[in-house]
């Protein structure tokens, strides 16, 4: 006796792994642990020209610290590009370390409340904006987290995770 293929259905919907294996973020707010910078490991090559990288002319003066001797942005971190012949001296601690929000540099230099180290007003409350190197605030401010400095996994709430499914259900539907 031959055996009929049984009826098969039109293939289900599956949630692809890339929504699946997206990590879920807590219920409730947690506190993210401290974080502890890792030290850059200065540029010793010679920097006659006093070569600095920055986000932007003003911010590579400002912090002096990030050298990059060939004039290259090659040699700057995190999307700072290199600026030549400043007349700064290179600072010995990250001055992003002290990038603080306020109203004003002498509301961030008082308060001490918030921390802005990549340079963005996104993470500010509202009305305030970032400021850079408030160095009255050594010693002053919350301890660094992996979120302050963008090193933060990315977590997903349930509903942003729903959209995604939704879309790609209506995709596969199409």
């Amino acid at each position: 006796s031959v055996n009929a293929p049984s009826p098969a259905g039109p293939p289900s919907f599956t949630i692809p792994p890339w929504i699946s294996d997206l990590p879920l973020a807590p219920d409730a707010p947690t506190t993210p642990a401290p974080f502890v910078l890792p030290v850059p490991t200065p540029n010793t090559l010679s920097n006659p020209n006093n070569n600095f990288c920055g986000y932007g002319w003003e911010g590579a003066n400002a912090e002096c610290y990030y050298a990059c001797p060939s004039g290259k942005d090659e040699e700057c971190p995190g999307g700072r590009t290199c600026h030549t012949w400043l007349q700064c001296t290179r600072a010995t601690v990250d001055p992003a370390t002290f990038n603080v929000c306020g109203t004003s540099w002498s509301h961030a230099a008082s308060t001490c409340a918030t921390r802005c180290y990549l340079g963005g007003d996104d993470v500010c409350p509202a009305g305030q904006t970032c400021f850079g190197n408030v160095a009255d605030c050594d010693g002053k401010l919350p301890p660094l987290t992996a979120e302050d400095v963008g090193l933060a996994e990315k977590t997903y709430t349930q509903e942003e995770i729903d959209v995604l499914i939704a879309e790609e259900e209506k995709k596969y539907n199409d």
